[in-house]
C-alpha cells in the first residue's frame, strides 16, 4: 500500500518548492520588463504575464521532478510483479541504486516530455487564473 511514499513525498516537495520559487521568479521577470516599458514603479502585470510565468515554470517542474517520480511509479508498478514472486526493488533507494547501476542517468527522465506536455497547460491556467483574481481583488 505505501510502495513509493518516500519519493511521493520528495517529489511532492520538491515540486512545489520549484513551482512557486519559479513563479515568483519569472513573475519578478516581466513585472522588470513593464516596469522599464511603462516607466512605473508598481506595475501590474497581465493574466498572460501570469500564464506564461506558470506555464514556464511547469516545464522546469517537468524535467526536475521526473527523477523521484519515476523511481515513485517503479515502485508502485513492481507491486504487480511482486504477486507472481519477483519485485525488482527492496525500497526506494534500491530503486534507485539498481536504475542508475543499470540504465544510467537517462532512465531517471524516461517520460519528461509527456510529464511537460500534460503540466505545462496546468501552471499556465493555475497562474493565469491566480493572478487575474489578484489582480481583481486588489482593485476592489
Amino acid at each position: 500500500l505505501y510502495k513509493g511514499l518516500a519519493a511521493t513525498v520528495v517529489r511532492q516537495s520538491w515540486g512545489l518548492v520549484v513551482k512557486f520559487s519559479g513563479y515568483e521568479a519569472m513573475k519578478a521577470l516581466f513585472v522588470q520588463i513593464e516596469q522599464r516599458k511603462t516607466n512605473s514603479e508598481n506595475p501590474q502585470l497581465a493574466g498572460w504575464q501570469h500564464a506564461a510565468a506558470g506555464g514556464i515554470t511547469n516545464v522546469a517542474v517537468g524535467v526536475l521532478n521526473s527523477p523521484p517520480d519515476v523511481v515513485k511509479t517503479r515502485l508502485q508498478d513492481q507491486s504487480f510483479a511482486a504477486a507472481s514472486g519477483v519485485a525488482p526493488y527492496t525500497n526506494t533507494w534500491d530503486c534507485v541504486k539498481t536504475m542508475w547501476r543499470n540504465e544510467g542517468c537517462l532512465s531517471f527522465f524516461r517520460g519528461s516530455l509527456m510529464r511537460i506536455v500534460r503540466i505545462a497547460p496546468g501552471g499556465a491556467i493555475q497562474f493565469g487564473v491566480y493572478g487575474s483574481v489578484m489582480n481583481w481583488i486588489d482593485h476592489k
